[in-house]
């Protein structure tokens, strides 16, 4: 996880360093720090793969107009532009 956190402080950031610390504090039980990590990777990057991550930590939660909410930004996701795509 320091290796994670060490790289998503770069100046700039990296949105997937972020999502992996996030991935890391979910499967550690951290709930609410692994939420706060992927905000900023969202921040960087609006990526799909960032917007799930969001909704797996809300439905443990049982947060569902959370989920509901992340999901409709989800779809609302500029598909065509090829940087963004769930291909990629």
């Amino acid at each position: 996880m320091a290796v994670y956190t060490q790289t998503a402080d770069l100046p700039g950031g990296d949105p997937l360093a972020l999502h992996n610390l996030s991935g890391s504090l979910r499967s550690l039980g951290r709930l609410e720090k692994a939420d706060a990590a992927v905000d900023p990777a969202i921040a960087l990057h609006p990526h799909g793969v960032y917007l799930v991550r969001k909704v797996t930590l809300a439905l443990p939660r049982g947060d569902l107009p959370a989920a509901r909410a992340i999901l409709e930004k989800f779809l609302a996701l500029p598909w065509s532009n090829p940087s963004m795509s769930p291909r990629r």
